[in-house]
């Protein structure tokens, strides 16, 4: 038996729970810029026939564009106006971060919001 791990292997079990969820067109929501799982997840989104429409990231200091791979950037605040447009958490360790984080900016915009979170339904 072969285990996979790293980043590779999370972001593809992110982008199987989006497509299984029957999401195509989704935002990812990451944390570290370049040095964190954002890169790789863009590249299997893309493999795997998923739409990005957006970025966020926990750390915004770190991102020095208006789009990330090729991906156009937007604030956390500003993810509500992405109109039910599901948010993929790309993260491990600050998923529940992350969550009350877009819960709240959701909330506070009166926007239903969708996950897709390993571990989470």
């Amino acid at each position: 038996m072969a285990l996979e791990a790293g980043h590779g292997a999370v972001c593809r079990a992110l982008a199987a729970e989006a497509l299984r969820r029957g999401f195509r067109r989704v935002a990812a929501v990451a944390v570290g810029g370049e040095g964190g799982m954002g890169p790789d997840f863009v590249r299997v989104a893309g493999e795997s026939g998923l739409e990005l429409v957006a970025y966020a990231d926990l750390m915004p200091h770190l991102i020095l564009t208006p789009r990330f791979h090729g991906v156009p950037v937007l604030p956390l605040e500003r993810l509500p106006e992405l109109d039910g447009t599901p948010l993929v958490l790309v993260t491990l360790g600050y998923a529940d971060r992350l969550e009350a984080l877009t819960r709240g900016h959701f909330a506070a915009a009166g926007r239903t919001l969708r996950l897709v979170a390993l571990g989470k339904s």
